[in-house]
């Protein structure tokens, strides 16, 4: 576990580190937003059965901070989406083996650094970069199974447009929406032992976000 986390700890800096220039003005606004996602494209097929669903829906958090490097204006944010689906569920009959059932759960942390575009006074696009860790874990219920857990790390791209609805105490404050887009590619698996050269895992999750920023 320490492993996963130093890494994640060393990909952080290195992803900073490749995207900042040297000139680094001072942080100008926190934000915090809270949002549900929908994967419009996920991988992660457990089996090709008919009656074997996937986990679409993710729920969670983010925060951002938005700053200047060399008079240009970027954000940076982390976040936190969980998601938590049955994807089978067998039931008993008489005829057939007792019932039992699978959930499929996301745990993911992504990180993302944006430029950002305005458009109007209250319109802005931003694009960028992800570096993303995931926890996914196969639960088995009424089955004889340990929970199968795969610790991923992925990169790809993030867009979002982020509209001001609202301003408040003296425009220090923003409340704002954004309509979010993250393509994440994992590229690093914690195998343990296992043998993972078919098995291939990408999210594309869209997202509405409603939160609240402020000027420091």
């Amino acid at each position: 576990m320490m492993f996963k986390y130093l890494l994640f700890l060393l990909t952080t800096l290195l992803f900073v580190t490749l995207t900042s220039p040297e000139e680094v003005k001072a942080q100008e606004r926190l934000g915090f937003s809270v949002f549900p996602g929908y994967h419009v494209i996920n991988s992660d097929q457990i089996s090709a059965e008919p009656d074997v669903s996937q986990t679409d829906w993710m729920y969670g958090g983010s925060l951002a901070t938005r700053f200047r490097m060399n008079d240009m204006p970027f954000e940076y944010a982390i976040g936190f989406a969980y998601g938590n689906s049955t994807i089978l569920d067998r039931i008993s009959t008489i005829s057939y083996e007792p019932g039992y059932y699978v959930d499929l759960r996301y745990r993911t942390l992504p990180q993302e650094i944006f430029w950002i575009r305005p458009i109007t006074d209250r319109i802005e696009l931003l694009t960028g970069v992800n570096v993303t860790i995931q926890d996914r874990t196969l639960k088995y219920f009424d089955l004889n199974v340990k929970d199968d857990r795969l610790f991923s790390m992925g990169v790809g791209l993030s867009g979002k447009l982020h509209l001001v609805l609202n301003k408040f105490s003296s425009d220090n404050g923003i409340v704002f929406m954004n309509l979010s887009a993250r393509w994440t590619e994992f590229i690093y698996h914690n195998e343990k032992n296992r043998n993972l050269d078919d098995f291939t895992l990408r999210h594309v999750m869209l997202s509405p976000q409603l939160g609240v920023s402020y000027s420091i």
